[in-house]
């Protein structure tokens, strides 16, 4: 919100996350917006104020790039690199590829990804235990309802507690550990942080 004039407050409307909430959010339209070769008009906007991530991290958060702008598009996760790739796909959803953008080679693993509400969600499991997990790549950590059931928590490994800051500007004590157990399609996530 720091960055941008002419928001309007939004009637309740108000953030909130894993750590709760209730911060009131702004509503901004953009004329344009650029991603390298990516164009997009009249992009609105949720505004919210995130300042205490900027002074808790040292960095500033000029946006988060909400999901409605890649529907169109497949995601590339290299959790190596720490790198999201994006490559723009046609109406069948076949991924167009110009002549210099090259392939990163052959995926670790490939997930199905499924979105609802603008989140996107891929399937797991722990122990042959259905999960549904959240795709959330500004979040600095995995979070697990401790409301998983006994068959997911007799797996969570716990190594320390720490506090969690969300979108709103409370903090949340948390415990810290590792999943075992875990698997994604044919991957195994074994000691997941």
């Amino acid at each position: 919100q720091t960055y941008f004039d002419g928001g309007k407050l939004a009637e309740a409307t108000a953030a909130y996350g894993v750590t709760g909430g209730g911060t009131p959010v702004y509503r901004y339209t953009a004329d344009s917006l650029f991603i390298r070769s990516m164009a997009y008009n009249y992009v609105r906007a949720d505004l919210a104020q995130l300042g205490h991530l900027e002074n808790a991290r040292g960095v500033k958060i000029l946006g988060l790039l909400g999901t409605n702008l890649f529907l169109d598009m497949e995601l590339e996760l290299d959790l190596a690199n720490e790198v999201l790739i994006l490559y723009r796909t046609d109406k069948a959803g076949n991924c167009l590829h110009s002549a210099d953008e090259a392939d990163s080679g052959v995926p670790d693993l490939e997930l199905p990804m499924t979105v609802d509400n603008n989140l996107l969600f891929i399937r797991g499991n722990c122990d042959k235990k259905k999960m549904r997990f959240c795709l959330d790549t500004g979040a600095e950590v995995n979070v697990l309802n401790s409301t998983s059931g006994k068959k997911v928590l007799q797996y969570f490994e716990l190594t320390t507690r720490s506090t969690l800051r969300g979108s709103g500007n409370q903090q949340l004590s948390v415990l810290n550990g590792k999943l075992n157990k875990l698997a994604f399609e044919t991957a195994d996530f074994n000691g997941m942080p």
